[in-house]
């Protein structure tokens, strides 16, 4: 069973800070940069001066989210606040708090899992208890007798009294370490520990706590303390004249098994680093780096975690770790801190991920960590360190160098034998799935380079590729047996004939070792048979879209079978393009369903943007600080028509219903992957296509880049390959049109006269595999780094008609097709309000559209309209 309490903190909780505007939307939410505030107080009363914040969502240290007035009145957890929201009590049980929760979960599309409330009780009030120790231990920080503790934070450390406070630092004397264990207090959530805690056979603290070790730490994990680590900071000995452990954990608090610090992904919106991890050694040089403002810094102590740790990484969507450890005052310690990178670097690859290092720089030869390095330099100088951070195949390859030279010091020479096993280690590494093409060149350069030229780049280079395809070979074959094992053992169960329907489903190289038994026929005569597909399959979906300016002949985006991306910037309205086609292609009166498959969106914010385009009304009133998004999703929820236009409520009412029918026909279908994962999209799209009750007339997809490879080691271009070749032989499979949209390089076009295949993200195999290309620019932004106004100039000469840096406008161009010529542009209206796009196409069958509507309008002649 899930432990609730983890789910809503970790997986409800910021799903739930996402969609503040939705859930609560009399409350009038709204999102300034990262800041969420409501211009109501807590209780849902209106504020008597009319200010336009009256409370906002902050963080503390009882919870992760929780709802404060600006006027410092109470708080309320974000739980709390939506109890209140309800009707209950802020701290309601029971039937109340089960119901709130099963609403939230409804409101943001997960499930909630199963559990049982006493045991949630139970494990609410341990951690209760743990935050009220936390509590108290830092208040006893700043008294008399933490003094000693305060002294040294201060002193040694050099940190300020605001910074020891955030960091949540804490002082344990022996009298609280005593009664810890007297009233067998449990620290962790662990069952074993909590067992042999309650049964003394164990105690929660060791011996030492409170007396030798009175630094507390709170070990943070997910949103939760998951237990304590206590510092020694006197250099205290042993009886046999040792020094003592600097750290004692509290019992149950398992070593590698969780990441200190990690409370799920912190999102910046840089696409470039959003997926980053930074791994460094001590809890204290997460804390200090995260409470000055470093995102997504982790610790593992000792540099020790599990597999556990990166599966959770993983699942929160983390792609990369860079390793940042201590670096040591000699040799014989940097060793064994080199060592514990390379156990690092295995684990992470192992576990699917990029993993980078980055070292820190001791200009005095002293050890330098983290906390250290902080006491003397900016946060920004630290970022800039993980910033450059090198790929670790460099590393793996300078540390097999390491060993090449220490053998070559040894031996008075490199021989040949020394040669060929660098080689070999050095080609293993190069031939890592997670070493990339620039890499790997790099590596046989260095090579090259260490060895003296004895062995030059272009052999090594050579003997890399061998080694490759022999590898491939040896996986392919292994491949091979395990597929044709496993259909003989299904000829075995299912009989014969099985044989036969299973083959179109296997890839070309096991076809062709089943062509070696005289199994398939490649000459047979098909002629009829493809001729004749060809009436039934072979289908252009007809746009409203016209391009052609550039020319001065027109062509209308007829989309064939096959993968058509269109790409954009964020917010550039690749979205909305992808929408528009869909849509039309539904209403076209034309029998078959419309897929569409959002990723950034949810099922129900998608239906929601569909609808908008789809009704195309202008809903709200001009003082009412509403848009068009915000009153639809008002009405949704409750039927709301408070910030209506009067004139526009029965026109959007029926609208709705309409559009109701539009899904209940079937005629398009919003289908929402639960998992990024390519494995899980083709398990739709073959139960979509080779179902026979509705006829498929395209899939879309929204958006390409989102898809990934579950448990893959391949680094993200080989990912992208993977992907598109999927959906390409998909294509080829049941010859249908796939609608991909794609995003855009951040760093690539800076204005609309630079849009290129190449702008694409990770842009190779999408744009091979692509049919059709068309790149998307929003008139609303404007030339950027034009100060002196020429590119402007020279933009509206060259792309007339465009009123840059005004909205209201798609400018899109053709960089790739099989059916017309690259480079024709339009240049569409688009409403940002209602997110409807205006064709540039008199479609000729407008009367069949017209007609479909009226027949959609007959069908809910006599039914009243409600909100669904």
């Amino acid at each position: 069973m899930i432990e609730l309490y983890d789910f809503i903190n970790d997986e409800l909780l910021p799903r739930v800070l996402e969609n503040m505007d939705t859930i609560f939307p009399e409350r009038n939410w709204t999102k300034k940069g990262y800041r969420w505030s409501s211009p109501f107080h807590v209780d849902g009363s209106e504020s008597q001066s009319g200010a336009s914040e009256r409370s906002y969502i902050k963080t503390d240290s009882s919870y992760r989210y929780s709802v404060g007035e600006t006027d410092g009145g109470n708080g309320v957890s974000l739980i709390g606040y939506a109890l209140l929201y309800k009707g209950y009590a802020r701290d309601a049980k029971g039937k109340d708090f089960v119901e709130t929760i099963k609403w939230l979960c409804d409101e943001v599309d997960i499930e909630m899992p199963q559990f049982n409330n006493e045991e949630y009780e139970q494990y609410k009030k341990r951690v209760d208890t743990i935050q009220m120790l936390c509590s108290d231990m830092q208040k006893a920080l700043f008294a008399k007798e933490g003094k000693e503790v305060l002294n040294y934070l201060t002193d040694i450390r050099g940190y300020d009294v605001n910074l020891i406070k955030n960091m949540g630092l804490g002082f344990i004397s022996a009298e609280m370490a005593d009664r810890i264990n007297s009233e067998k207090l449990l620290l962790s959530f662990n069952p074993a520990a909590a067992k042999a805690i309650e049964s003394g056979e164990r105690t929660s603290l060791p011996y030492g706590v409170g007396r030798t070790h009175q630094l507390a730490i709170p070990y943070m994990c997910g949103n939760n303390i998951r237990g304590f680590k206590f510092r020694e900071i006197n250099g205290n000995l042993n009886k046999e004249g040792k020094p003592l452990p600097k750290y004692y954990n509290n019992y149950g608090l398992p070593k590698g098994q969780y990441l200190f610090g990690f409370r799920g992904l912190y999102l910046t919106r840089n696409k470039e680093w959003d997926r980053d991890v930074t791994l460094v050694e001590g809890e204290l040089d997460a804390l200090h780096a995260q409470v000055l403002g470093l995102q997504n810094v982790v610790a593992a102590a000792g540099a020790d975690f599990s597999e556990k740790v990166i599966e959770e990484l993983k699942a929160k969507g983390v792609r990369r770790i860079t390793l940042l450890f201590d670096t040591e005052e000699n040799d014989e310690k940097q060793k064994k801190t080199y060592e514990k990178i390379e156990k690092a670097i295995k684990k992470i690859r192992n576990g699917g991920l990029t993993a980078f290092y980055a070292f820190l720089p001791s200009e005095s030869g002293k050890k330098l960590d983290v906390d250290e390095f902080l006491r003397y330099h900016s946060i920004d100088e630290l970022q800039k360190i993980i910033k450059f951070a090198e790929p670790a195949s460099f590393f793996l390859f300078e540390q097999t160098l390491i060993r090449a030279i220490q053998r070559q010091t040894e031996e008075g020479g490199l021989t040949s034998k020394n040669i060929d096993e660098f080689m070999r280690q050095a080609i293993d590494i190069a031939n890592s799935p997670y070493t990339t093409p620039l890499e790997r060149d790099m590596i046989f350069r260095k090579f090259e380079e260490a060895t003296g030229s004895q062995v030059n780049k272009a052999a090594i280079e050579e003997e890399a590729n061998i080694a490759d395809a022999e590898n491939i070979s040896r996986k392919t074959q292994e491949l091979i047996e395990s597929k044709l094992q496993s259909l003989l053992d299904n000829i075995k169960k299912e009989g014969y004939p099985e044989y036969f329907k299973a083959i179109d489903s296997l890839g070309g190289d096991i076809r062709k070792e089943l062509s070696k038994s005289n199994c398939i026929d490649y000459l047979a005569d098909d002629t009829d048979e493809v001729f004749e597909s060809f009436k039934d399959d072979y289908k252009l979906l007809k746009t409203d879209i016209v391009f052609g300016e550039k020319y001065g002949s027109n062509y209308r985006l007829m989309i064939p079978p096959g993968i058509t991306t269109i790409a954009a910037h964020t917010g550039h309205g690749k979205s909305k393009v992808l929408q528009h086609i869909a849509l039309s292609e539904a209403l076209n009166g034309e029998e078959g369903c419309v897929v569409y498959i959002p990723y950034e969106e949810s099922k129900k914010q998608t239906i929601a943007t569909l609808l908008n385009a789809y009704a195309n009304i202008e809903l709200t009133r001009e003082a009412s600080g509403h848009n068009n998004a915000q009153t639809i999703a008002e009405y949704l929820h409750d039927g709301s028509t408070k910030y209506m236009k009067k004139d526009k409520i029965v026109p959007f009412k029926r609208k709705v219903a309409m559009f109701k029918e539009i899904l209940h026909r079937r005629l398009l279908k919003v289908v929402k992957p639960e998992t990024p994962y390519l494995s899980e999209l083709k398990t739709i799209l073959n139960s979509v296509l080779t179902q026979r009750q509705f006829k498929i007339k395209a899939i879309f997809i929204d958006y390409v880049q989102e898809i990934y490879i579950e448990n893959t080691r391949y680094q993200r271009p080989d990912e992208l390959k993977e992907v598109m070749v999927e959906l390409d032989l998909m294509t080829q499979r049941y010859n249908i049109p796939i609608v991909l949209a794609a995003q855009l390089n951040a760093q690539s076009a800076q204005t609309p006269l630079a849009l290129t295949n190449q702008c694409i993200a990770d842009s190779y195999w999408i744009a091979r595999k692509s049919g059709e290309i068309i790149i998307v620019w929003s008139s609303k932004e404007g030339c950027k780094n034009d100060q002196e106004g020429k590119m402007t100039e020279k933009i509206k000469e060259r792309i007339p008609g465009l009123n840059l840096g005004e909205p209201g406008q798609l400018y899109m161009v053709y960089t790739k097709s099989r059916t017309v010529m690259t480079g024709i542009t339009t240049i569409l209206e688009i409403n940002g309000n209602t997110g409807h796009i205006e064709g540039n196409h008199v479609v000729s069958d407008a009367q069949q559209e017209f007609e479909f509507e009226t027949e959609l309008s007959a069908t809910q002649e006599n039914k009243s309209y409600r909100p669904f």
